[in-house]
């Protein structure tokens, strides 16, 4: 092969001399979804040149923007959808990456009042044209210099390598069918400890056990916010990152934690792992996880009866102004960068909390108007 100093590659080819070229040190510019492009490093940073003004968003599919129905392949869109795909065009460039097939992905698109949004053609990356397993960053931005303007959307953050967190925005996962399996995966089956499945991050289809799945679908997908509340967080971002000197992950780490800036937060009632979660959900929105006996504590999360709530009930009896939520209060916070009314969250008497993945039902839940409402601190 050929060591040619020309700079673009097209199915082993030069692209200016035509000779057959060892495709090493180039790579697929990040808004083309073929491998038969590719590009020297030089040229990259001037194809996706790193804007103030318009950022890359990388959005799912499933359960994130809408959901089909496995048995009647009905694909329902997310409340909202075509509205927040609209506004979003103006300051972010759109991606969408799916671990699902080109066709149906295609087709997805295709659904859309306007299926050029994405592109034309499509900046789609599906199961045929990224490798198996995690999804990669690097398939859609090569170099790493483009990362610092890129953010991901997704129901899932297991589908993800750690690396990429800091770009990641989670959301509640849209369910409008019944035993729909996605209730059993990630972030939501956790936190009670209850799931009747030990998914792995790719094999999502195994039949849940109905009669002790405890993730309820919720009462009316029309009451799903999940995508007003998203678009809000995206224009924070947006605007932040247009006045900061900084990476786009400083940006969603310095906005997300001031949600709960201040929260001393105790867990209880949950498996290890759902606590090692959370945990690390209370950090990223600027709350710390503390013991009960600690007098700074402000909140108790519980999942279920333990002698820990039962301390915490007698504290608020003795006038201690602690606030004792089920964990749908986090989950919230987490999901839509706003502190919720607390007193929408109390523990019922039962012994499991209500179900978290019905968060849009609460009344409270209203796109917020100004930073107040977003940012109260704890007390």
């Amino acid at each position: 092969m050929a060591d040619c100093p020309h700079d673009v590659i097209f199915a082993g080819m030069c692209g200016v001399c035509g000779s057959t070229v060892n495709p090493e040190g180039r790579v697929r510019p990040g808004f083309l979804t073929t491998q038969e492009i590719q590009v020297s490093g030089r040229v990259l940073e001037g194809l996706e040149s790193d804007s103030k003004d318009r950022l890359a968003l990388i959005l799912d599919l499933d359960h994130t923007l809408m959901t089909c129905n496995a048995d009647t392949r009905e694909l329902r869109h997310r409340p909202g959808l075509h509205d927040f795909l609209r506004q979003t065009k103006e300051f972010y460039e759109l991606y969408l990456y799916t671990q699902a097939t080109g066709a149906y992905a295609e087709k997805a698109i295709q659904s859309l009042e306007d299926p050029s949004i994405f592109g034309e053609p499509p900046r789609i990356f599906h199961r045929e044209n990224t490798p198996p397993g995690f999804k990669d960053l690097h398939q859609i931005f090569p170099s790493a210099a483009q990362k610092r303007g890129v953010l991901v959307v997704d129901d899932r953050e297991d589908v993800w390598p750690h690396r990429v967190r800091g770009h990641l925005i989670k959301v509640l996962p849209f369910l409008p069918f019944p035993q729909d399996l996605r209730q059993g995966v990630d972030l939501e089956h956790l936190i009670t400890g209850l799931s009747q499945t030990d998914l792995t991050p790719f094999v999502k289809r195994r039949r849940l056990d109905d009669s002790k799945a405890y993730c309820r679908v919720p009462s009316g997908e029309a009451c799903d916010q999940q995508l007003q509340y998203l678009g809000a967080i995206l224009k924070r971002i947006q605007k932040a990152f247009r006045d900061v000197d900084g990476s786009i992950t400083t940006v969603v780490e310095s906005l997300r934690q001031d949600t709960l800036k201040g929260c001393c937060i105790c867990l209880t009632g949950m498996c290890q792992e759902a606590k090692r979660r959370l945990s690390r959900c209370c950090n990223m929105l600027g709350a710390t996880s503390a013991e009960l006996e600690g007098s700074s504590t402000s909140h108790v999360v519980a999942a279920g009866r333990t002698e820990k709530l039962w301390r915490a009930k007698v504290l608020q009896e003795a006038g201690n102004p602690l606030k004792i939520v089920h964990p749908g209060w986090l989950l919230a916070a987490y999901v839509t960068w706003q502190r919720p009314k607390e007193e929408n969250f109390q523990l019922p008497d039962g012994d499991l909390p209500p179900s978290f993945l019905d968060l849009w039902s609460q009344e409270h839940f209203q796109p917020a108007a100004d930073s107040d409402a977003r940012t109260a601190g704890c007390h």
